[in-house]
């Protein structure tokens, strides 16, 4: 089984490669940057200062959580003129005086959400009328444009992903309905784990399917790839996702808090 620290590891790692293997012109778009800094991995867009992409992974997974520590993740991002950064936390690594670290520091509270686990055997079949299939490369383009227009990005970041659909470890997959594309979803393969990162499906084609087939999908790949594992990230419940994904055989690790620091 994975443990939570092992999630964290994975996906910090992920996250520090994702940006230093960025082509060169999303890196001089965004002002892409990244550092380890006690163990957490640091992601910087120095260009985008308050976005939602400055964030720190891993934090208290492998060195204890203290004032000191913070107070140099702080410094990095003042130094990059960052003036928003959000710190993942994952609660089991918490240590008692967690609290007091964070009003110290001023760190205000922000939604917690639930990582949630699964095997990557099959998922029951389900009725549908949807075409599910992996986005080919021709089709990176359709699968951005789908997910800017209904808002699973913002249309500042379509070259961003873009360019993560290039990485080998990234896949995008597409719900269609005849030839109208009405779903997508993207997994990333993360060591010993495969990361449903995203899903978004057009209002007029909810609750017709498209949410299980195309996790059904991508457990079909990461069997066939040798990845034991899925995970999933949703809001803490109650909430649609996190119900489904709970009725397609997930179970709730753990919950992640997210520390936010502004200036």
């Amino acid at each position: 089984m994975l443990t939570f620290d092992r999630i964290e590891r994975l996906e910090a790692e992920a996250g520090f490669a994702a940006f230093n293997t960025a082509p060169e012109r999303v890196k001089q778009k965004f002002g892409l940057g990244s550092a380890r800094i006690g163990g957490a991995v640091v992601l910087v867009t120095r260009k985008e200062p308050d976005g939602g992409r400055n964030t720190v992974t891993a934090l208290c997974v492998d060195q204890p959580l203290g004032s000191g520590l913070i107070d140099k993740l702080i410094d990095f991002f003042r130094d990059a003129g960052v003036t928003r950064a959000t710190f993942k936390v994952a609660v089991p690594a918490l240590p008692a005086d967690a609290d007091h670290i964070r009003h110290v520091h001023g760190l205000t509270l922000g939604p917690s959400t639930v990582k949630l686990l699964r095997s990557s055997d099959p998922v029951p079949e389900t009725r549908m009328t949807l075409k599910v299939a992996e986005a080919e490369p021709g089709q990176y383009a359709d699968v951005v444009s789908f997910a800017v227009d209904n808002f699973m990005i913002a249309a500042a970041h379509g070259p961003l992903m873009a360019g993560f659909l290039q990485r080998p470890d990234y896949h995008a997959f597409t719900a269609w309905d005849g030839g109208e594309l009405v779903a997508i979803s993207v997994m990333r393969f993360l060591g010993d784990y495969g990361d449903l990162v995203g899903t978004v499906t057009l209002p007029s084609h909810r609750r017709r399917g498209a949410q299980t087939a195309l996790v059904a999908a991508r457990a079909a790949l990461a069997g066939e790839r040798g990845v034991r594992w899925l995970v999933v990230e949703t809001a803490v419940p109650p909430n649609s996702s996190h119900g489904n994904m709970l009725r397609l055989g997930f179970q709730e690790v753990y919950i992640r808090q997210q520390w936010i620091w502004s200036i």
